[in-house]
């Protein structure tokens, strides 16, 4: 079999990161988290080619990290097509996040005969919540979601071409598998084999909702529109009214954690609503959701693939919430969770109500995440991922080998 020039990985990114003056980068730590498991995982070198930002955004878990530290090359993308080019075709394979502006490198890399492997996360659909959600004015609105009607079409041109796609969710494998046959689907997290709730923790937490103690629900995330923070408020006002006792602790910060805290305020919830600031995800977060939440409370009002979702239930916490397409994917896929209309509080807090007078559909709810969790771990999900990269450019090659046969 013909080998290729190179066994190189080269991951690009959405995130962008910011290049320090001492030739330190500042990155998230989840993203490097990730690209060490790419490179303990990949046969060959692992470079990232990131953009360059000149402020990191607010409320990322960003660390500093230089060469030597780390066991991959980070590199700034070059502003020129010949120098993104140079990058390519010192690759073997090229994984791409589906950014509009990322777009352009699979026409280089089809130029450069390197495979590249798409990573996708929100539909159009979804897309065009988030721009609902976002964009205040009316015009600016009905323009954003033009545009993004057109990189739609640009990004199913791409795909068919790629390697392969690799699908954080359900609504991405649902809308392009039949566009690459070459799809994969995945579930993002940042939840290791160590990391899942002990059976002790999910028997302790199924004998609280048991007792009938007051259920001890749950957010964390980023208070932002696009996930419904000042929902939040109105769910809990609700389960006042309908009698339920209960707790709500608030994990994140953003730009609407000061109109929540007004909310709860003014609806005179702080006696059961409160906002916990931004926890450390495994130092703090996890050992809470394990040990002490019933239930997550999902207001997210588009259909991202977020790894909230996995992350919680290996916490053996099950998750209600509106039933935006990725969270209806999820419990339609795993079994686990309940789901409600979109945008709309009242209906949620009664699921919520429904739950405190099933408490053993909770208990099993309990077990059930954990369950699932367990089989897609950080671990489990990066073996399956690099397999299928690792297909992918096996399948490209023997193209290749066929077309100069």
């Amino acid at each position: 079999m013909m080998q290729h020039r190179s066994n190189g990985l080269l991951i690009a990114p959405a995130l962008k990161v910011v290049a320090e003056s001492s030739g330190r980068f500042l990155i998230t730590r989840k993203f490097v988290e990730g690209a060490c498991a790419y490179a303990q995982a990949w046969p060959g070198p692992v470079a990232v080619m990131a953009a360059a930002t000149p402020r990191a955004e607010d409320h990322l878990d960003y660390m500093t990290v230089c060469a030597g530290e780390v066991p991959f090359t980070l590199k700034v993308m070059p502003d020129d097509e010949l120098g993104r080019r140079d990058c390519i075709r010192g690759a073997g394979l090229v994984l791409v996040t589906t950014a509009e502006r990322l777009l352009p490198l699979s026409r280089l890399c089809t130029q450069e005969g390197t495979p590249a492997v798409f990573i996708t996360e929100t539909t159009l659909r979804t897309r065009k919540q988030i721009i609902g959600a976002v964009a205040a004015n009316p015009l600016r609105r009905l323009r954003q979601k033009l545009q993004t009607q057109v990189f739609e079409q640009r990004l199913i041109a791409e795909l068919r071409r790629a390697a392969g796609v690799q699908c954080n969710g359900t609504p991405t494998f649902e809308a392009y598998r039949r566009i690459n046959p070459r799809a994969l689907l995945f579930f993002d997290t940042r939840v290791s084999t160590s990391m899942l709730a002990s059976e002790d923790a999910v028997c302790a937490k199924q004998r609280s909702i048991a007792s009938g103690a007051p259920l001890r629900l749950a957010f964390s995330g980023r208070l932002v529109a696009i996930k419904g923070a000042g929902h939040l408020p109105k769910v809990a006002a609700e389960l006042r009214r309908l009698g339920v006792r209960f707790t709500l602790d608030i994990f994140g910060g953003g730009d609407e954690e000061g109109a929540v805290r007004e909310l709860v305020s003014r609806l005179a919830l702080a006696d059961v609503v409160r906002l916990r600031g931004v926890a450390e995800f495994q130092r703090q977060l996890v050992p809470y959701m394990t040990g002490s939440v019933d239930l997550f409370v999902c207001c997210h009002r588009q259909g991202d693939p977020s790894c909230t979702y996995l992350e919680t239930l290996a916490c053996a916490t099950p998750i209600v919430g509106y039933g935006n397409e990725a969270l209806a994917g999820l419990v339609r896929h795993s079994g686990v969770g309940w789901i409600s209309a979109m945008d709309d509080p009242r209906e949620l807090a009664g699921q919520i109500a429904l739950l405190d007078k099933d408490r053993a559909s909770l208990e099993a709810g309990v077990a059930r995440a954990k369950a699932f969790a367990a089989k897609h771990t950080f671990e489990a999900t990066m073996c399956r991922r690099v397999e299928h990269l690792l297909a992918c450019q096996e399948h490209r090659e023997i193209l290749s080998e066929a077309k100069v046969a």
